[in-house]
This record gives C-alpha cells, sequence and structure tokens, in this order.
C-alpha cells in the first residue's frame, strides 16, 4: 500500500474498516474553497459589467431548468451524443480560434 499523509491514511483505513468505498477527504474539497478568494480579487480589482452578469445569470438559471426538463424526457444515448456533439464543435472552434 502506498503510504500517505496520515489524516488521510485514517480516512482511508476506517472506510476500508466498514467495507465502504476508500475516499480521501481533503480541507479544500469544497468547490467554493479554492474559488472564492481568486473571484473576490477579481472583483476588487476590474471593473465588471454587472449589466452582463446578471444576463448570464438569468440565462444560466432558465436555461439550467430547461434543460433539466428536457434532458430528463431524452432517451440517454441522444441526450449523451448531444453533449458530445456540443463539446466537440467548442472543442473545434476553441482550436481553430
Amino acid at each position: 500500500m502506498v503510504q500517505s499523509p496520515a489524516p488521510v491514511r485514517g480516512v482511508l483505513a476506517g472506510a476500508r474498516r466498514n467495507n465502504q468505498a476508500a475516499t480521501a477527504v481533503s480541507p479544500t474539497s469544497h468547490p467554493n474553497a479554492a474559488s472564492s478568494g481568486p473571484a473576490v480579487v477579481f472583483v476588487l480589482t476590474t471593473e465588471i459589467d454587472w449589466a452582463v452578469v446578471g444576463v448570464i445569470a438569468i440565462g444560466s438559471t432558465i436555461g439550467g431548468q430547461v434543460g433539466a426538463k428536457v434532458g430528463r424526457r431524452l432517451d440517454p444515448r441522444i441526450l449523451r451524443g448531444v453533449i458530445v456533439c456540443v463539446g466537440l464543435v467548442a472543442l473545434v472552434r476553441l482550436i481553430a480560434g
């Protein structure tokens, strides 16, 4: 077994004793922990067009709600295909400039 830091080793050992999947827990595993500091610095040091931020927030909220409802009704194979196609188009556009 590969040696790991003591706190992680303790978590892994406890998980194995209880026949659970071994997972490592990190103090920075919360998604906002690593991104809130840089976000605050960005907001304080740059000029932000809050009207655009509002439009993006509203569009994301509406898109998330509609997308969830439509996505649940689609055949998973079709949804997966659409996601792959959109990702490939985005990748090509990103690389092509």
